[in-house]
């Protein structure tokens, strides 16, 4: 069996008097020059302004030297040496080939589907976008008076007029302040809170072999069955997708299983029923050696679209997230090359567009020393340590980071059982458009593998960095200990009040406490009314019975 292209579509790319003519491999009909015994397909590239020279024959076939459509976009524009048309001996064209690297060799067929008129040169032709060109099968036995299996007539009978192509399609749309004025606003809207907003496009960003992969598990799992993720509430169940190119099936099933055993009993038979139904780990199919054909061989994400639309259409749920594991194994550009990677983001875009989900995209830091060399904390917990193009960054709605912990730092801080960099895991929401960012937490791999919080993460944390960190951390402390006290009273949290006994000493008394409160709030301890959640509630208490009181109020902290 054989591809043949529909020529209605056909017909969009050439004009029919040339692809007739070259159907019929003889003498093409149309205007133009042609050579007493060259192949038909020669006038083709002759009518499109590629200006084919030769013939040159070779051990190989019958070339023809011409321009590519793509002239435009290579680096050496003219280079009409770059691309042979190879002609079988009997005139049959056998493939089209380009030397740069993101033109490629191609098969007839494959050649009239990838490249339309809109890069050719005769205004004769017509400038029609790509086309979407199905692919169906027919008999290989063909005679010359077929094209691939359509009878030629029917070329002329059937098919419109070139020239009618209807309206273009739009790729802009225009508003003014009337269509915005009265739009309604929706709120932010959460995969996980406050670690994972229901953006277009996120990263999830670290070092390789720190856990980002196991971390995008857990929060799949816990998306597809609606239960928390590290102890972070998730909304109700949603369609996830999981693309992992990189890790073997052996070790992405023990990795599942091992995050739904740490669940425990409170992962019912209902949870393993929406798992089922609500989750799909996407790999690559086995394939025998004789089928690695280039198409075959096509993993970069627009090669995979449609079969992750398919696989996203399966789940009960609605689609809500899709996973990409990871940039790198999606990508066969240059990942610093601006240019290269908006194509990239482009096809991320074209993906929640179609399937209505958040994507969230795995990707690596530059190489950075892990101990003495290590950048500082606060560095490794900036976007701007992430590989590639400045492109990638400036993308993405969201960025999720995961840096490591230092030696040094395990030592400072207390953390006795420290072993290597990646044992522990500092991870927080450092970019998110649109929104708010979250605090920092601190996580570490349990003994299969699976992250899990560290108690008492704040402090540590305050004390990995230093400074007014950790003086700051007991004014904040305070802070929940006060709103704590007035809600045991009954009475109403009186904001002069705690902003003058904690912060007088500071230039903005009532700025310096909405900050803290501000973070409070990321901790998922208070609400926006200033009152205690339950876990916000449980550590005030704590605080409380461990001896931080409103009467250590200092005032020392600085705006």
């Amino acid at each position: 069996m054989s591809a043949y292209y529909n020529p209605k579509e056909i017909i969009n790319i050439y004009p029919l008097d040339i692809v007739k003519g070259a159907a019929k491999g003889n003498k093409a009909s149309g205007t133009g020059p042609q050579v007493e015994g060259e192949p038909a397909w020669v006038k083709v590239f002759r009518e499109a302004g590629l200006d084919p020279q030769g013939p040159k024959v070779t051990d190989n076939g019958t070339l023809y030297e011409m321009l590519c459509p793509r002239d435009r976009a290579h680096s050496t524009p003219g280079h009409r040496e770059a691309m042979f048309a190879t002609f079988w001996p009997d005139n049959e064209l056998r493939h089209i080939n380009c030397r740069h690297d993101h033109c490629g060799d191609f098969a007839p067929d494959d050649w009239v589907g990838l490249f339309s008129a809109n890069g050719f040169k005769n205004p004769g032709f017509k400038n029609p976008m790509p086309v979407e060109i199905q692919a169906e099968t027919v008999p290989e036995d063909n005679d010359m008076d077929l094209w691939h299996g359509i009878p030629v007539e029917d070329l002329v009978e059937n098919f419109m007029d070139p020239q009618d192509t209807g309206p273009a399609q739009k790729r802009l749309q225009v508003r003014t302040w009337k269509d915005i004025q009265h739009k309604v606003i929706p709120p932010i809207s959460w995969l996980c809170e406050p670690l994972f907003p229901n953006i277009a496009f996120g990263i999830v960003a670290g070092q390789p072999g720190h856990g980002k992969s196991y971390i995008i598990l857990q929060l799949a799992v816990a998306k597809a069955t609606g239960l928390p993720f590290m102890g972070f509430p998730v909304d109700n169940p949603g369609g996830v997708g999981v693309l992992t190119l990189e890790d073997d099936e052996n070790t992405t099933n023990a990795r599942i299983q091992s995050i739904i055993r740490g669940y425990g009993d409170s992962f019912t038979p209902e949870h393993h029923r929406l798992v089922d139904v609500n989750l799909r780990i996407i790999e690559r199919a086995p394939m025998e050696l004789v089928s690695l054909t280039p198409e075959a061989m096509d993993m970069t994400l627009s090669g995979l679209a449609e079969e992750l639309g398919e696989a996203m259409k399966t789940t009960e749920a609605k689609p809500a997230l899709l996973v990409i594991d990871t940039l790198n194994a999606v990508n066969d550009g240059d990942e610093n090359d601006a240019t290269e990677t908006r194509r990239l983001v482009a096809t991320i875009y074209a993906l929640h567009q179609s399937l209505g989900c958040s994507v969230w995209v795995l990707h690596h830091y530059r190489k950075a020393g892990l101990g003495k060399s290590a950048p500082s904390v606060y560095d490794r917990m900036d976007p701007e340590i992430i590989r590639g193009s400045s492109a990638i960054v400036g993308s993405v709605r969201g960025v999720f980071q995961m840096a490591w912990v230092t030696k040094g730092e395990a030592q400072k801080a207390g953390l006795v059982d420290w072993t290597d960099p990646h044992q522990y895991a500092i991870v927080g929401l450092t970019k998110h458009n649109g929104g708010p960012k979250s605090k920092w937490e601190l996580w570490k791999h349990g003994e299969d593998g699976v992250l899990v919080p560290v108690p008492n993460s704040d402090r540590v944390l305050a004390l990995i960095r230093g400074g007014d960190a950790v003086q700051n951390l007991d004014i904040q402390d305070q802070v929940l200990v006060a709103i704590h006290r007035a809600a045991v009273a009954g009475v109403e949290f009186d904001r002069k009040e705690v902003a003058q006994n904690l912060f007088a000493a500071t230039p903005d008394p009532a700025g310096s406490l909405r900050s803290h409160l501000g973070n409070l709030r990321k901790g998922k301890l208070i609400t926006k009314t200033d009152t205690l959640t339950p876990s916000g509630f449980s550590k005030a208490q704590t605080i409380a019975s461990a001896g931080v009181s409103g009467d250590q109020e200092s005032g020392g902290e600085a705006a």
